[in-house]
């Protein structure tokens, strides 16, 4: 399940429209995404990861990125690496994801796998697409928590709410 919505700070009039989550798309997504990420298009930390850790997984999780250094707002996919937790050895299915859109053939770690069998390693190194600064991730648990880039009060649900899948 995927959501959008508006954050809006109340005190600047500042909006920000947010993407959260993934939608039934997923496996095709997953896969693609690791084929970005081994052929290098996506960094070479989550290249070196990827090559070297065939069971590793990554989240591809549509997240919001907030700049440490100038505040700025990032729909970005979170791209964290994992591997199996210790004595697992999980599989990546190869089968249906939903009756809608069944993906056979597609081999991908699903959101539920990934919290069950495998452990946190690496946070991909987002940086700020306008100054170049860390990125610190926001998922929906803790999107209460932004802070608007231009006067720094927390951001606040809008009226704005988009549910896919």
């Amino acid at each position: 399940m995927g959501m959008g919505c508006d954050l809006v700070c109340q005190k600047c009039g500042y909006s920000f429209e947010a993407w959260l989550g993934i939608g039934r798309m997923y496996p095709a997504v997953y896969e693609e995404t690791v084929q970005k990420g081994k052929r290098g298009e996506l960094g070479e930390e989550l290249q070196k990861f990827l090559l070297e850790n065939p069971s590793g997984a990554i989240d591809i999780s549509c997240v919001v990125g907030a700049c440490k250094k100038c505040g700025e707002l990032h729909n970005i996919d979170d791209l964290s690496m994992y591997l199996p937790k210790k004595g697992l050895k999980p599989d990546k299915p190869k089968g249906r994801w939903s009756v809608s859109m069944p993906f056979e053939g597609a081999e991908y770690v699903s959101p539920m796998d990934l919290k069950a069998h495998y452990e946190l390693v690496a946070k991909y190194p987002h940086k700020c697409k306008h100054c170049g600064g860390e990125i610190k991730i926001f998922t929906e648990k803790t999107i209460g928590r932004i802070k608007c880039p231009h006067c720094h009060e927390k951001l606040v649900k809008g009226d704005k709410l988009i549910m896919w899948d």
